[in-house]
């Protein structure tokens, strides 16, 4: 091993952050130069292929073996920010080269990014690998309201955003769209407005699209774009404000793409059958019309011309007016991208896809679905993912949303999915809390040992929820920390409930620490509401991901109670854990 390296290593665990801050691309191009030399060295197959061994406890040990020629496969999810950014959400993003320079613009509901006050909207320089805020006024960045959409048209030179928010760079005219025209060393200095006085937008922008001959287009919740009573739900910038192209949608719209012969595709809100729509002859025509009623969330050409559409289920065109549908679990599919070999990629709630278990990101390897996991299958992401994007230049997977966990790593909103070791490296930001992605890369590829606890638990059987309204009970699922440390702790919850009498019916459900008497601060969660009158049997599954820290071995379970408004009474309040769909608990040490 390299005497250096090691040293570098050594003062990283010691925690002298700010002694090895200016020596990172040292130990990135060290790493990156010895990763090269040793190939036949990568995480250890102990038990599987994928090279992970399971250790008695539960555990997973990172060692070395040698001739595994799977050594480039290596797989890792890893923070863009810190756990104390103050972001709710991420809705969109975008990846932009110009002038020789790469940045990931990112938009959302957020106030502080990667340590960095930006509001709304920022974006990730991938020379510095740093965030940079981009300011609308002298003593204030981003936005007032939350970015729903970002486009960069490149036949004009504009970056386009859209969303819910007012008056963006002061304009007052500026209303849910803006633009600014920029270069790469030119940063972004203020807002400007697509319209004139009288003739803004009336309602939030969810899309933005661009066709190859410089056009740029909008959908959203918007009605009488720019004055023209035809401009419902979408609309074309035009010189002082929009017009309408090929009429009103039939209801909002939530995404647009153009194919490679500039036609226009719109889906959204559900209206009949005709989820999604082509423009043709002044007027938005049905496309592969269905006899299921869908939302469409998303639409996306793969290199090839195929169109993918995101309906909760994931739809494919057969090219004869029919569509091929990928099925998943908890609903839904959210979003579809494609990596460099043009196999797509997809994100949203789902848990599973095509029959492979997934939390909330997959891709598709040419043969079959897979999971968007740290090497060796944990877990996916901690909660919803609203966009998925890849870099071609990089194999590197961008996500936002708004979890907290990638992994088995904490972040807040955004993570890169990273392969090859090299690709995970560069993408970096060097900030002080992602020093811990460091070392459990660079110590997985030298040879050192690192350990991440975990273990999961199955509920044996349908638990009958009984008593009165709102008082917990012990379903009888529980899972043991094994040590002090923080925990990713991921329960699917099952449900079914049917009332006959009273004015409301819902099940609730919380994580309590048996170890110490206590409930876990903020685990509550709402399973399933209804106050219709005559509830019918509701089934399903819900989430409930949390990070726990604690200072000794304890035993977490998992507590439900049902609960009714007026004088209620039930004639299904269950937790099921069966064949149709397991309630489960599961927790990973993180890689702290």
């Amino acid at each position: 091993m390299n005497e250096e390296l090691r040293n570098m290593l050594m003062r990283l665990d010691m925690g002298r952050e700010n002694d090895v801050r200016a020596e990172i691309a040292d130990i990135r191009d060290a790493v990156r130069s010895l990763w090269m030399l040793t190939t036949a060295q990568a995480i250890v197959p102990g038990v599987d292929d994928n090279g992970i061994s399971r250790t008695q406890a539960g555990g997973i040990t990172l060692e070395t073996t040698i001739n595994n020629a799977n050594a480039q496969e290596i797989n890792w999810w890893l923070p863009l920010g810190l756990s104390t950014d103050d972001v709710t959400a991420i809705y969109c993003q975008l990846i932009v080269t110009i002038g020789g320079k790469k940045y990931l613009y990112v938009g959302g509901s957020f106030a502080r990014i990667g340590g960095v006050t930006a509001s709304n909207i920022a974006r990730y320089n991938y020379e510095t690998r740093q965030w940079e805020a981009l300011p609308w006024g002298v003593s204030d960045n981003g936005v007032n309201g939350a970015v729903r959409a970002i486009a960069y048209n490149s036949v004009d030179g504009y970056l386009y955003i859209g969303g819910d928010f007012l008056n963006a760079g002061g304009d007052a005219t500026a209303d849910y769209a803006a633009r600014t025209a920029f270069t790469a060393d030119d940063p972004i200095v203020s807002w400007e407005s697509l319209t004139t006085v009288g003739y803004e937008l009336n309602a939030k922008v969810r899309t933005i699209a661009c066709d190859s001959a410089g056009e740029t287009y909008f959908g959203g919740d918007f009605t009488n774009a720019g004055g023209d009573t035809a401009a419902d739900y979408i609309a074309k910038k035009q010189s002082g404000g929009f017009v309408n192209i090929n009429g009103a949608a039939p209801s909002a719209v939530y995404t647009i793409d153009i194919n490679a012969s500039d036609e226009i595709f719109i889906g959204g809100a559900t209206v009949d059958q005709g989820f999604i729509r082509k423009g043709s002859g002044g007027a938005w025509a049905d496309y592969n019309s269905s006899s299921t009623t869908y939302t469409c969330y998303k639409l996306a050409f793969d290199p090839n011309g195929l169109l993918y559409a995101a309906v909760g289920d994931l739809l494919i065109d057969n090219g004869d007016g029919t569509w091929r549908t990928v099925d998943v679990s908890a609903y839904a599919v959210l979003d579809v991208a494609f990596d460099a070999n043009g196999y797509p990629i997809v994100c949203g709630s789902f848990l599973d896809i095509d029959g492979v278990d997934a939390m909330r990101a997959a891709w598709f390897d040419g043969a079959t679905w897979r999971p968007l996991t740290n090497a060796g299958g944990l877990d996916g992401l901690g909660g919803t993912v609203y966009s998925i994007i890849a870099d071609p230049d990089t194999n590197t997977v961008f996500a936002v949303g708004d979890f907290d966990t990638a992994g088995t790593i904490q972040c807040k909103g955004i993570a890169a999915f990273c392969r090859p070791l090299a690709d995970a490296l560069d993408i970096l930001a060097g900030l002080p809390e992602q020093y811990a992605a460091y070392f459990l890369t660079i110590y997985a590829a030298i040879g050192h040992t690192h350990s991440l606890a975990n273990g999961e638990s199955v509920l044996g059987s349908t638990f009958s929820i009984t008593g009165t309204a709102g008082t917990y009970q012990d379903t009888g699922l529980s899972i043991s920390l094994p040590a002090a440390g923080t925990y990713v702790i991921n329960t699917d919850i099952c449900f079914a409930l049917k009332g006959n009498a009273g004015t409301a019916w819902y099940i609730t459900a919380k994580l309590y620490n048996s170890t110490d008497a206590a409930d876990v601060a903020n685990s509550e969660r709402m399973v399933f509401y209804s106050n219709d009158a005559g509830l019918p049997l509701a089934q399903g599954t819900i989430p409930l991901s949390i990070i726990v820290t604690v200072a000794a071995a304890k035993t977490i379970k998992l507590y439900a109670a049902r609960n009714g408004a007026g004088t209620p009474s039930w004639t299904t309040s269950q937790i099921p854990s069966t064949s149709i769909g397991r309630t489960k608990m599961s927790y990973h040490a993180l890689g702290t």
